[in-house]
Parts: C-alpha cells; structure tokens; sequence
C-alpha cells in the first residue's frame, strides 16, 4: 500500500490549480509573456553590442592612447575618442557585412524563384507522384499557373 502524504496532495492540488489558472488566463498569461520577451530581446540586444563595443574600445584605450600620456588634452579626450572609434568601427563591420551578404542573399532568391515553377511541373509529371496523387487532386495541381504564383507572392 502506498502512503500519500499531506505534502504530496498540497503539490499536487497546487499543480492542478495552477494548471486552472493558466488554462482560464491563457490571454493574459499570452500578452505578458510576449510582453516580456520583447523586454528581454531589447535588454539583451544592449547588452550584446555594449559586450562588443566595450571590447573594442579597451583595444584603442590601450594600443592608441597609452594611459600615462603627458598631454593634458590626450588623457581628458582619450575614453570620449575610443568610444567614438569604437562605435565607428563597430557600424562599418556590420555595414561591411551587410554589403557583402544582401546582395548574395537576393541572388539566391530570384534563383529559387526561377527554379520553383519548373520544379513544380517536373514534380507533377513524375510517375511516383502521379501514382500516389488522387486524380482530383493532380488535375488541380497541375490547372495552377506556378508562374502567376510566384509572382503573386514576390508582389507580396
């Protein structure tokens, strides 16, 4: 025989009701948690690209502008221009990035583009698909003009 402890059903019944509670506040619990995250995104998105900045400028605080520099006019401006560089260098690496990989991103797409309505029509006349295909459904497949759809989707 099992024994059941007054502390397992307090569990248990604090599960269930919990559980209630979600299931009957599930809105609720929806739009706060999207809520939430949207918070935490915009939070960790900061903290990541003060992390780099950060980085880069201890990297021009110490190979620029040595700490026990005499001038006066070094030593005042030296956080304010390594923080300037910093963010300089960190918008023209992902400027950089950005040259290189959208245009590279685009090409791919007008291929796939290109290649999806030949694709459909060489799919639909393979014997496998015709065999495994319903008639009904195989006409309307092949009735679609795969050209208009991908530029109705390209619109889009």
């Amino acid at each position: 025989m099992v024994k059941i402890s007054w502390k397992t059903c307090l569990k248990v019944a604090s599960a269930a009701f919990l559980l209630f509670l979600a299931i009957h506040y599930w809105t609720w619990l929806e739009r706060s948690a999207a809520l939430l995250l949207d918070a935490l995104g915009a939070l960790l998105l900061g903290i990541a690209i003060a992390y780099v900045v950060n980085i880069l400028m201890s990297f021009y605080e110490r190979h620029y502008f040595p700490r026990r520099s005499r001038r006066r006019l070094v030593a005042r401006t030296r956080r304010p221009v390594c923080m300037l560089g910093a963010i300089i260098t960190l918008c023209g690496a992902i400027a950089l990035i950005v040259w290189l990989v959208v245009p590279e991103l685009w090409q791919c797409i007008v291929f796939l583009a290109e290649e999806i309505p030949p694709f459909f029509y060489r799919l639909l006349n393979d014997q496998a698909v015709q065999e495994a295909l319903p008639q009904s459904v195989l006409e309307q497949l092949q009735s679609i003009d795969w050209w208009s759809v991908v530029e109705a989707v390209s619109e889009f």
